[in-house]
């Protein structure tokens, strides 16, 4: 992973922009990145980070808030790489490892306790494409209970 130039454009799920700077806690290398960063995610449910630039430094990173869980495709270090991997993003639950967009979904929504904190980390920008969208399911929650009880 090298270091760049962090740009970001957050959308909310009414279509409505918001400023990136709202979610931005600076750098995690450092421990005031760290103190934000928790700041931000006990508000907001989401932080924006940079400074974690080696394998090393994303674990130091992630251990202060959070456990890795085991997946089939991590590597020994717990991390999992997304990848484009070929034929592979044919095969069923394969379709994050391919260059197709993903529609909205939960990462672990099968398991009895999914997790609570996902950290996704760009090491090397996607040369087309590559957005990541994120949807707060509370307030996802929140809106369908007042609109469309029923659901």
């Amino acid at each position: 992973m090298s270091a760049s130039t962090a740009s970001w454009s957050v959308t909310t799920t009414y279509g409505l922009a918001v400023r990136a700077d709202r979610y931005d806690a600076g750098d995690v290398s450092q421990p005031q990145g760290l103190t934000r960063m928790s700041e931000i995610l006990a508000v907001e449910g989401l932080a924006l980070f940079h400074g974690a630039y080696s394998r090393t430094a994303v674990l130091q990173a992630a251990s202060k808030f959070l456990v890795a869980r085991p997946h089939p495709d991590a590597d020994p270090d717990g991390i999992t790489v997304i990848s484009d991997r070929g034929a592979a993003g044919d095969l069923p639950n394969g379709a994050g490892f391919s260059c197709r967009e993903l529609t909205a979904h939960t990462d672990g929504s099968r398991d009895p306790s999914p997790p609570a904190l996902m950290m996704a980390v760009c090491g090397q920008p996607a040369a087309t494409g590559g957005a990541s969208r994120f949807a707060d399911g509370l307030a996802v929650l929140g809106e369908l209970a007042t609109t469309w009880p029923q659901a």
